[in-house]
């Protein structure tokens, strides 16, 4: 977003980056600076300012389009135009009621009454599957699912969910509101989106003009709905939706201009010059995820689209001409991939946003160049550290942005290389400094230098079986990769031999893997010897593992939950294992390998735990990453428990 007045300074939020200004976006040189009273990881995925008072801003938090991948926990404001923040609703205390994905913020100047209200809409989306507690059945964690809807505000402090059978797309069943757009005439439009938790609701146009909001229209495609009005004529509209329905194409650009009175027109289709990318689809099946429009604020006849692309019609969307590409290939510039937001200074200087940051133009996308300078906000999923101490070598798994090697690089942000493309997921550092390992989506893993980063080996290339990030662990002493091989309920672990050479795979299955492998790892103690936990939180013993395994449950009896970390400590018997749900003990010692279990949930706060690392020059003293988003310390905070020995409390 341009600042109120400026056609300089912007404003972006990074997914699980927080909130960041920069004062000179023409520049290239210009630094971004983080924003103060927005958590540094909080997920930023709106935000406004008063039409009346451009010193009064606001942010909504959490995005749900990728299944809850990053949440946040309500609405902040700022008074002093954008300078200092402060959290002003988050909802209820429970899971259920929290405020943790708000699609999108408008603060609208009512046209009847010429005073501010805001409004922001919110959706719902499970976490992870647990056995809930008393209940002999699978369940889920739902994050907000009585929290979706419509909510409202006239003094920009207290708000309230609007309810009534206008507001439902079934009984009981609320609209989850996906954007709001203003049209020239003042009138407030809102489209909603496929709620995940109830099903429905997506495909609907509601328009508010001061009297109150009247549901216009159903365009029948039960997905997201991106607005774009013109601020030229009142009844003039772009939309971008998601088509759910009749998925032959999609994503649908619409165009109204009697605001709706009859159905809109469907408009030229952008195709692609990618063939990795469908003609019918130039969002590659990504429309719940990547989908920008934007309408030119002096020239209705001019509309920018994005999926994975960039596009631009200056005929109503009756054609279009591609002007980026995510590699910059078949002639096009180079803008990052996968597109969601654009932000108008005038007809000329546009920003866009993507899972590459922020991009600028000053000519209309003639010429569109990366304005990154400082914004760091990459989304990373996992690291790895060398243990060789006459080096620093650190690897990185990021959202869309590969796998970054730091490799005995000076401090600071952009000391790292790419080594690895794509999406970054888990990584390893081979402890005898043979080898390092980068990995895809799904099972694909690729051996590495370990000098240099260059990539050796193809380890696997799998694009069907187990998660998207998918779980895996290293056995640095074997020289084994063990991952989740999992294809719908056909639970199994994969087995990668000989991966510093030419890989092998073998697949392990047995009775007593009921569910999703979740976490993975080697005992350092004893060879060939493994701790799996899964998603239905048992831990599992793999001794053997090299070969034929056998397979022992040494689960903690009664716990529940997803296992997010195992780790060992001082010894074969010390094992710590964490979990990553809401309503469960988090955290689990044993000092007996496994036949006695002790919970250390202690005052620990309700939120799930991802991560454990005993302190070695300390055994009492282990550090805990925690979810994002929930109770105290901080959001997102590394809770680091004290005196609280494993072994004796």
């Amino acid at each position: 977003m341009f600042a109120p007045g400026s056609t300089t300074k912007v404003f972006a939020g990074g997914v699980s980056g927080g909130l960041w200004v920069n004062n000179d976006i023409t520049s290239a040189g210009s630094v971004w600076q983080q924003v103060s009273g927005v958590p540094g990881n909080m997920a930023v995925m709106c935000m406004t300012v008063d039409p009346n008072d451009p010193n009064t801003m606001y942010i909504g938090t959490g995005e749900v389009y990728t299944w809850g991948a990053v949440n946040g926990n309500g609405v902040y404001k700022s008074t002093d135009g954008g300078v200092n923040w402060s959290l002003i609703y988050s909802g209820g205390t429970s899971i259920a009621d929290k405020i943790t994905y708000v699609q999108d913020i408008i603060a609208w100047e009512n046209p009847n009454t010429n005073q501010t209200e805001i409004f922001f809409g919110v959706d719902a989306m499970a976490y992870t599957e647990e056995v809930s507690s008393g209940s002999a059945g699978a369940g889920w964690n739902w994050l907000g699912s009585n929290t979706i809807g419509l909510y409202h505000s006239t003094d920009g402090t207290n708000f309230s969910r609007l309810t009534g059978s206008l507001y439902e797309s079934s009984p009981g069943n609320y609209f989850a509101p996906n954007d709001f757009d203003v049209d020239a005439a003042g009138n407030l439009w809102m489209g909603t989106k496929y709620s995940y938790f109830t099903g429905e609701g997506g495909g609907r146009i509601f328009r508010n003009d001061g009297t109150g909001w009247t549901n216009v229209r159903d365009l029948g495609t039960n997905g997201r709905v991106e607005l774009a009005c013109s601020g030229q004529t009142a009844n003039t509209i772009y939309v971008l939706a998601e088509d759910r329905v009749n998925t032959a194409n999609p994503a649908k650009i619409y165009r109204t201009t009697n605001a709706f009175a009859t159905a809109p027109s469907l408009r030229a289709y952008p195709n692609d010059a990618d063939t990795g990318i469908p003609a019918a689809d130039f969002t590659r099946g990504q429309s719940f995820y990547d989908l920008m429009i934007g309408v030119d604020p002096n020239n209705d006849a001019v509309v920018y689209v994005g999926g994975i692309d960039l596009f631009k019609s200056t005929n109503s969307g009756s054609s279009w001409s591609q002007f980026t590409h995510w590699y910059g290939g078949f002639g096009y510039q180079e803008v990052h991939a996968d597109q969601h937001g654009i932000a108008f200074a005038n007809s000329n200087r546009i920003v866009f946003s993507n899972d590459g940051g922020v991009y600028y133009t000053n000519n209309g996308g003639t010429n569109t160049f990366a304005r990154n300078n400082g914004y760091n906000v990459t989304q990373f999923y996992k690291g790895a550290i060398n243990q060789q101490t006459s080096t620093d070598k650190l690897l990185a798994g990021a959202q869309d942005n590969g796998s970054q090697l730091i490799n005995n690089a000076p401090a600071g942000i952009g000391s790292s290389s790419e080594v690895t493309g794509g999406d970054g997921c888990w990584v390893f550092i081979d402890q005898d400094n043979q080898y390092m390992i980068s990995s895809y989506v799904y099972n694909s893993y690729y051996r590495l230098s370990y000098t240099s980063g260059a990539q050796q080996s193809t380890i696997a290339n799998n694009g069907t079986d187990g998660d998207f990030v998918n779980q895996c662990g290293l056995d640095s002493n074997s020289n084994l990769l063990y991952a989740n091989g999992t294809n719908g309920t056909n639970y199994r672990i994969y087995r990668y031999n000989n991966i510093t050479g030419s890989a092998t795979r073998t697949t392990l299955t047995n009775a007593m893997l009921d569910a999703i492998p979740t976490a993975f790892v080697a005992s350092p103690y004893t060879n060939n010897r493994v701790l799996v936990g899964t998603a239905l939180g048992k831990i599992i013993r793999l001794n053997n593992a090299n070969a034929t395994p056998t397979w022992t449950d040494i689960s903690m009896p009664g716990a529940i939950g997803a296992v997010s970390d195992i780790r060992y400590g001082a010894s074969e018997n010390d094992i710590m294992v964490t979990f990553h749900n809401y309503g469960v003990n988090s955290v689990w010692y044993t000092a007996d390998g496994g036949s006695n279990w002790v919970s250390k949930e202690g005052d620990l706060p309700d939120m799930p735990v991802k991560c454990i690392l005993q302190n070695p020059l300390s055994p009492d003293e282990v550090i805990v990453g925690t979810e994002l988003g929930c109770g105290k310390p901080p959001i997102g905070a590394m809770l680091v428990l004290t005196g609280r020995n494993p072994k004796t409390e």
